[in-house]
């Protein structure tokens, strides 16, 4: 009766809402629903009438019948998010139970209000896999608010600089990382970000420590949906290893220049599957031939004296058929 007579008030309510509004008796039987959450369920509001959710929602049925009771027994209103399989789809709600008190302060009943949170529980998902794969990327990603105060600091920042997240979100990322540039200035890097909104190229931070970190970095402006900048967020690579191993190769090939260079010594390698041949700074000079001016495969021969050229043949081919390495006059 108590629940019949709240209807009218409710009745503009259930008809324009668009969010699920649901009376029960104190058994969970229903007595009133609106046309959205019947139509979420799959009928109209008579279609539901005097059932229960054993017969509309039998999975969920003993979960919320444990609630209902809590709810009678306390006569405290509950909150909660649950999965529902429903003829509509999976969908998820935040439901709120709260009891319906008669004229002798007795639970009469039950309202349950049902508001749809699936899109908000899918984007909450996105962000944890989002939140997870920058957690076990080894990059370095940091992101940055339109002042660059640093918002975010990855395990792989931590790794790369030695600083801990807790060191430097809130502060100015300029406190721990500036980069110098080797291919433009620093001016430069930040008008063209300014400009595009992006950057990315080598650059050379500082560890904690004070070492060097040599890195490929990229760096992208961050916008709102009116397309202003927010902030930034950038990935930052370390190819320290791979630098020092550049610069060793090239001090291995300027020291070996300089060593043909002093004992009148050439060497050149042959790409058997291009037919490409390499010729050192050396054997440019031994043979007065200018560097780019002819083809180096193609001149071997004519270099030769012809009496020696069966010599030179069988000591390429004993090369190629894998046989050690032979010294030739």
């Amino acid at each position: 009766k108590t629940l019949r007579k709240s209807e009218s008030r409710y009745e503009l309510l259930f008809n324009n809402s668009n969010m699920g509004i649901i009376y029960l008796d104190t058994s969970g039987r229903c007595i009133l629903l609106n046309q959205y959450i019947a139509k979420q369920l799959g009928g109209e509001p008579d279609d539901f009438i005097g059932k229960t959710l054993y017969d509309v929602l039998p999975e969920m049925a003993e979960i919320y019948q444990d609630r209902f009771a809590k709810l009678i027994q306390d006569r405290q209103a509950l909150m909660f998010e649950d999965s529902f399989k429903i003829p509509a789809g999976t969908f998820w709600y935040s439901t709120y139970l709260q009891p319906v008190i008669d004229d002798n302060n007795e639970v009469a009943g039950i309202q349950i209000i049902a508001v749809d949170i699936t899109k908000r529980k899918q984007m909450e998902e996105q962000l944890r896999y989002h939140s997870s794969l920058i957690e076990t990327i080894n990059d370095a990603i940091i992101s940055t608010d339109i002042d660059f105060i640093v918002q975010s600091w990855n395990p792989g920042a931590e790794a790369l600089y030695g600083w801990v997240a807790e060191e430097v979100i809130g502060k100015p990322m300029a406190e721990f990382v500036r980069g110098n540039y080797p291919d433009k200035n620093r001016e430069e890097v930040v008008a063209e970000f300014a400009v595009s909104g992006k950057w990315s190229g080598e650059a050379v931070h500082q560890h904690k420590d004070g070492t060097p970190i040599y890195l490929w970095g990229s760096v992208t402006m961050l916008r709102d949906d009116q397309g202003n900048p927010i902030g930034a967020v950038s990935v930052n690579r370390d190819i320290t290893q791979r630098k020092k191993a550049e610069v060793a190769l090239l001090e291995s090939q300027q020291n070996m220049a300089e060593a043909q260079r002093i004992a009148r010594l050439g060497s050149w390698d042959l790409n058997v599957l291009t037919n490409d041949i390499f010729w050192s700074d050396e054997m440019y000079r031994i043979y007065g031939v200018e560097q780019g001016k002819v083809s180096e495969y193609d001149i071997v021969p004519k270099l030769i004296h012809p009496d020696d050229l069966h010599v030179f043949s069988t000591t390429i081919d004993n090369a190629l058929a894998g046989n050690v390495a032979e010294f030739a006059e």
